[in-house]
């Protein structure tokens, strides 16, 4: 990575092969090998080796879906003249961001730069049908939160929906709601926090110890040392 950060791509593009190769030989750790291939993708697309870097990016998203892998994978994609394959990694990586921290401003802007690619009626057709669908789910998750009250997180679904389709209605009214009441929610007064009850003193056995049952492990071995379960300390 300090080769990557250094500007060094080429080096960077072989150490990752590598420990790739290694990663291979040891037993594959799904999780380590999709973030060498996603950092593989990265430094060929500094490279401009699109191929390999949507390459690499697709096995990235193998391994794991996260918001990173998609967007290099949307990347690679623009670069190779794809642009509906781009479109579609872009609104998966809206769909799996179940935490609700996807770049947003990354994605308006690749699609901004991807949308003006598509030529053909076959490419619109294919787009509009996939933007259909994921903004459908998106706006039915944010619906979904809404009613549990994650507003924040259905406040997230809803604006990402808007990426992909910027005057669907749902998602308007969903953005407007969802702002409305997350801001009644913040102006509620907070309430003071109960006070925490003060423990009460236990009352004396015979034995001048605290009533039974033990409560400690203290308390359980003065109990074996007064009934002669044990010896006391010399």
């Amino acid at each position: 990575n300090s080769v990557f950060r250094d500007g060094s791509f080429e080096v960077a593009v072989n150490l990752y092969s590598e420990a790739i190769e290694i990663d291979n030989i040891v037993g594959e750790d799904p999780q380590f090998t999709g973030v060498l291939f996603s950092n593989r993708a990265a430094a060929n697309l500094k490279l401009e080796r699109y191929d390999d870097a949507e390459h690499d990016a697709r096995r990235a998203v193998q391994r794991e879906k996260s918001a990173k892998n998609f967007l290099r994978c949307a990347k690679a994609c623009a670069a190779n003249g794809k642009p509906v394959d781009a479109i579609e990694s872009m609104g998966l990586l809206l769909l799996h961001d179940e935490q609700g921290i996807a770049p947003h401003p990354l994605v308006r802007d690749e699609l901004d730069l991807v949308r003006p690619q598509l030529r053909s009626e076959a490419d619109i057709a294919a787009v509009d049908d996939f933007i259909t669908n994921t903004v459908d789910s998106l706006t039915r998750r944010a619906g979904r939160r809404s009613e549990r009250g994650a507003r924040v997180k259905a406040l997230t679904d809803y604006q990402a929906a808007l990426l992909l389709a910027p005057d669907f209605p749902e998602a308007v009214a969903g953005v407007e709601a969802m702002r409305e009441e997350i801001k009644v929610e913040a102006a509620k007064p907070v309430k003071p926090k109960q006070p925490l009850p003060i423990p009460q003193p236990r009352k004396i056995g015979p034995l001048g110890l605290p009533e039974w049952p033990p409560q400690t492990r203290e308390e359980r071995y003065q109990y074996a040392v007064a009934l002669g379960l044990m010896k006391p300390p010399q």
